[in-house]
């Protein structure tokens, strides 16, 4: 954008004058002490003296940024510092567009004239006639008036000295006693916002913020995920956040569910960084720590039973089956429609199978299905029937029909009495059904637990989440995921009691 001067009748522009300076009006300085703000006051209200414009104000300039004066007006072609008051640039003063008074630049000039003089120590003498008794002076009383000059030179000197030196220290003071306020004031702003910052040191001293903000019971817990993780979170020179903070974007985003507009003013970035950070880093907690779901040996089972399965069923359960759904937005194709459509919901949601151990350890979770697809169709189509030994007993729902499948594995399952055509259940039927729901329990407790802590569960997942990545894995897959694992690393909600 060109620069115009404001000076009236000075058509110089930044087009038409290639190399010129173009300077703004001053402004007045208040946030550095009162002898500044009251110095650039005075220079404000002096260079719109100088230009003298109709409707030029200190308001109006304050308005219009844009209003620049030319080094054409000024003797140096540029303004002098602030500090320089009796500089004759301090204000322009050339070629205004009206006739002004030379006074201030004139006595500037004369004042710098008679501290040259006073420095050189030269004294104009009148011309005197030549007489007899001239040509009798001695040459002692011509090295005296040297002398006398040379004195009056020295004490000069030493005088402006002493002057300016004093002026100076005073300026000094003030402006040393503005910078130690300013100082003070910096420390206590950085203190504020550190307050505010979300890194390690703003959880270390509040465990309850660290439960609110990521779901995870203390510091120490969330310390140690983000040791294991931190390796494979990478850095640019170009990053804002630290590794920390990355994580955190995480961990805010599955425990709140919150738009990543709002991660983003937390953090300080932009949204879309804020979304390709969330990206990155569930990628990298996906890859590492997916192991956090597996399979346990039988020695382990048997060995950390709690009391109640051993009462009831001895030593034998392995795992405690059930399917849980997750919302998603409506997907524009019917077939996906229909695929995804669940009856027991009555809205479009992705189906999970997951089983947990006696322990209230998850040991298996699926991938998605479309909320269409049964109970039985999962179990038989996943992988959990590989993990099934011989012996092994299964605790289910009356949704899963699988007792052929689970045969074949020559593993057992349990799940509650039907009538079939009875008025009622037998007295053994009903007593052996009430001992299976209380220990089958356990894993919609699991479940609803991670609902309850992880908010991006129970809120209805975008269609984006359910597309397939570089890694061939839909995003919704990899959030439900991670989001058991983290429950692994929490205190069981089974006791061993």
């Amino acid at each position: 954008m060109p620069c115009y001067c404001c000076i009236k009748g000075c058509s110089n522009t930044s087009i038409n004058k290639k190399g010129m300076g173009f300077f703004n009006i001053p402004k007045v300085i208040t946030w550095q002490g009162s002898s500044v703000e009251e110095i650039t006051s005075k220079r404000l209200l002096s260079w719109l003296k100088a230009i003298n414009r109709k409707g030029f104000t200190p308001k109006y300039v304050e308005r219009k940024r844009w209003l620049k004066v030319c080094g054409n007006h000024f003797k140096k072609g540029k303004p002098a510092y602030v500090q320089m008051v009796n500089d004759p640039d301090w204000v322009p003063s050339l070629h205004l567009g009206y006739d002004k008074k030379q006074d201030e630049s004139r006595r500037y000039e004369r004042l710098q004239q008679r501290k040259s003089k006073k420095a050189t120590g030269t004294i104009t003498l009148p011309s005197v006639q030549p007489s007899s008794k001239s040509g009798n002076t001695t040459s002692e009383e011509v090295s005296n008036l040297h002398t006398e000059e040379q004195e009056t030179k020295s004490a000069t000197k030493d005088t402006e000295k002493c002057i300016q030196t004093d002026l100076t220290v005073n300026f000094i003071s003030v402006l040393e006693n503005e910078v130690h306020t300013l100082a003070q004031d910096l420390i206590y702003a950085k203190s504020e916002i550190e307050k505010y910052t979300f890194d390690e040191k703003y959880f270390k001293i509040n465990e309850e913020k660290v439960k609110y903000y990521t779901g995870l019971p203390t510091f120490n817990l969330l310390k140690n995920v983000y040791v294991y993780l931190e390796p494979a979170i990478t850095m640019t020179s170009r990053s804002c956040l630290t590794k920390f903070q990355q994580l955190l974007i995480v961990l805010f985003k599955l425990k709140l569910s919150l738009p990543f507009r709002v991660l983003a003013d937390m953090f300080k970035i932009h949204p879309t960084t804020a979304s390709k950070i969330f990206a990155k880093v569930l990628d990298v907690m996906y890859v590492n720590m997916s192991d956090l779901i597996f399979w346990p040996d039988k020695e382990s089972l048997r060995k950390t039973m709690p009391k109640e399965f051993i009462r009831t069923f001895g030593r034998k359960v392995t795992v405690i089956i059930d399917c849980f759904e997750i919302f998603i937005e409506r997907p524009s194709s019917v077939k996906a429609q229909a695929q995804t459509y669940s009856s027991y919901k009555h809205n479009n949601t992705v189906k999970y199978l997951i089983g947990i151990t006696p322990q209230g350890v998850v040991s298996f979770l699926s991938c998605g299905w479309g909320g269409r697809t049964s109970d039985k169709h999962i179990v038989e189509n996943s992988s959990f029937l590989d993990y099934l030994e011989f012996g092994d007993l299964v605790l289910a729902d009356r949704g899963f029909d699988i007792a052929a499948s689970i045969s074949l594995q020559h593993a057992e399952i349990k799940i509650p009495a039907f009538t079939k055509g009875k008025q009622q259940l037998t007295a053994l039927d009903v007593e052996q059904t009430r001992k299976l729901a209380h220990l089958r329990i356990h894993v919609e407790r699991v479940i609803g637990n991670a609902l309850q802590k992880y908010k991006i569960l129970q809120d209805t997942a975008p269609i984006d989440f359910l597309l397939c990545k570089t890694d061939g894995v839909p995003t919704l897959d990899k959030i439900v995921r991670i989001c058991f694992c983290l429950i692994n690393v929490c205190p069981s909600v089974v006791p061993l009691d």
